[in-house]
């Protein structure tokens, strides 16, 4: 049934719909003329299926009945390597910004198997990272424990989460001016002991282009006070909203484009934050809760 379900799906595809591309892995309305063609390995170690999961963790879909698993009933073996890719239509390249979005729950061993987003701009021949890369605008959506690394260093996805995340992966329109084609791959990487977990499910992909590119699903920057915003050495971040939903849990310093930075520590009510070392000019700092993302801009003026 394994392979049957590779043959069949692996040229799965995302539907166009208007100014955007998506793929709920259902089939109902493919259109080959407005489709991405999703790519299942079909190798003897590939285990990507589309099709109903069947598990404890994952029990069903985003969007009934189908999704992209890691098997749709088994866990997933010891010493994998095994990849789910496709490539963007020549002409979203020039369109503006792309914003790729998809939903995801993750089991997989911490800090020892992960789930690694890459993308590619020579057709496949080579791919890089997308965590932390110079080329990518925007990349967030899932929670702090669930980012780490492979034994050899690699950024990934790890750990559990059983709730559905929703995952934004950015690229800006300077950077797809400079490339022919995009390709997006999901790979899956285990090492020799097997823990009898359940892998990565991912549904509702979506692929769109714009020229508004927001950083994350942001609030009314409301719940913290950012001050000063014009600094020549530091800035004080407090907690205004006093509700534990609004408990800091990451912050971040980005630039007015979008790109990351750097982490700072964390504060604890109320903090001052040295950025003497930043050069001059304006930056986004984004402050993450359990309860929302918010995006405060300062100007450091040396």
């Amino acid at each position: 049934m394994k392979k049957t379900l590779l043959a069949f799906f692996s040229g799965f595809a995302i539907i166009a719909n208007a100014q955007y591309y998506t793929q709920y892995f259902d089939g109902a309305d493919t259109i080959v003329s407005q489709s991405i063609f999703v790519n299942l390995d079909t190798t003897i170690s590939g285990i990507w299926q589309i099709g109903p999961p069947q598990k404890i963790i994952f029990e069903s879909a985003s969007t009934v009945p189908n999704v992209l698993i890691t098997d749709t009933v088994n866990t997933y073996p010891d010493s994998l390597n095994s990849s789910a890719w496709f490539m963007l239509p020549e002409n979203m390249l020039y369109a503006g910004a792309i914003a790729i979005q998809w939903n995801q729950k993750l089991d997989l061993d911490t800090n020892m198997d992960g789930g690694l987003i890459e993308f590619s701009s020579d057709s496949g021949l080579t791919w890089e990272n997308a965590f932390y890369n110079s080329n990518v605008y925007n990349f967030y959506g899932w929670d702090i424990p669930n980012e780490g690394a492979l034994p050899a260093g690699d950024p990934c996805f790890t750990g559990t989460d059983s709730t559905w995340k929703n995952i934004w992966l950015c690229f800006s329109y300077d950077y797809l001016q400079t490339i022919n084609n995009l390709s997006i791959r999901f790979r899956i990487v285990s090492d020799s002991v097997d823990t009898n977990q359940e892998g990565w499910m991912i549904d509702n992909l979506m692929v769109q282009e714009t020229w508004f590119h927001p950083v994350a699903e942001q609030s009314k920057p409301s719940n913290f006070k950012v001050y000063p915003t014009i600094t020549e050495r530091s800035i004080t971040i407090k907690q205004t909203n006093s509700s534990p939903d609004f408990l800091v849990k990451q912050i971040s310093i980005l630039s007015l484009n979008g790109q990351f930075i750097r982490f700072i520590p964390l504060p604890s009510g109320q903090e001052e934050i040295d950025l003497s070392d930043l050069a001059p000019g304006r930056y986004l700092i984004m402050i993450e809760s359990s309860g929302t993302k918010e995006l405060h801009e300062i100007v450091i003026a040396h």
